[in-house]
């Protein structure tokens, strides 16, 4: 991208009090800086030009549930996200961590979309259909940032069934739309790491009967 070059886009606050805002840019712009919908950004004034840089948080989602749900229900999650991105129930967060910076082989969104587990409108969360079909053609990896969302919608998903204990009831769940967030279903909500936490703080209450 060139100095030359000008964009207009459009901002507006988050309103759940931690000071974020929401940047609309344009999908131009987004190709350019291989940016995904959901992806952070850290805003900076540099001689009275706005910078805006994307921020790695790879590392900020782990499970909160972990010391909240029995030991049998943490392996069975771990043993569902094994299945689901094959990452081994002995990895360690520091592991997981660096999976994701290598990036998923692009063949898991392929293998979740054919088994159900991913829907076309989840994958276009993930991943930009055209950048998709390039990648699956040419068996390249995720970049870091398509990594991180779909581990974020494993491990929303794998806490899920093993909450609910059915795939079926869990992609329901994750599906409906929820007073809490707006009018926005948790699938959606997961396109964020802050949102990401917000559907781990639901589902655990789930778990112990506060909500539904």
């Amino acid at each position: 991208m060139s100095e030359t070059e000008r964009w207009i886009v459009k901002c507006q606050k988050t309103e759940d009090g931690t000071g974020d805002i929401i940047i609309d840019l344009p999908q131009e712009l987004l190709d350019q800086m291989r940016l995904g919908v959901g992806d952070d950004l850290e805003l900076t004034v540099v001689n009275g030009t706005l910078v805006l840089t994307p921020v790695c948080n790879a590392t900020s989602v782990r499970p909160m549930f972990a010391g909240v749900l029995r030991q049998d229900v943490y392996h069975a999650y771990r043993m569902r996200l094994e299945t689901l991105l094959h990452i081994s129930v002995n990895a360690s967060d520091l592991d997981i961590h660096d999976m994701i910076v290598a990036g998923f082989s692009v063949s898991l969104i392929k293998m979740l979309c054919d088994d159900g587990t991913l829907s076309d409108e989840e994958r276009d969360r993930i991943i930009q259909p055209k950048t998709l079909k390039t990648k699956l053609s040419a068996n390249q990896l995720l970049t870091l940032h398509e990594s991180d969302r779909l581990f974020r919608f494993a491990h929303i998903t794998a806490m899920a069934e093993v909450i609910f204990g059915d795939k079926g009831k869990a992609k329901q769940w994750l599906s409906k739309p929820k007073a809490r967030f707006l009018g926005e279903s948790p699938s959606a909500m997961v396109t964020t790491t802050f949102g990401t936490h917000l559907v781990e703080e639901m589902l655990i209450q789930v778990s112990e009967g506060m909500s539904f």
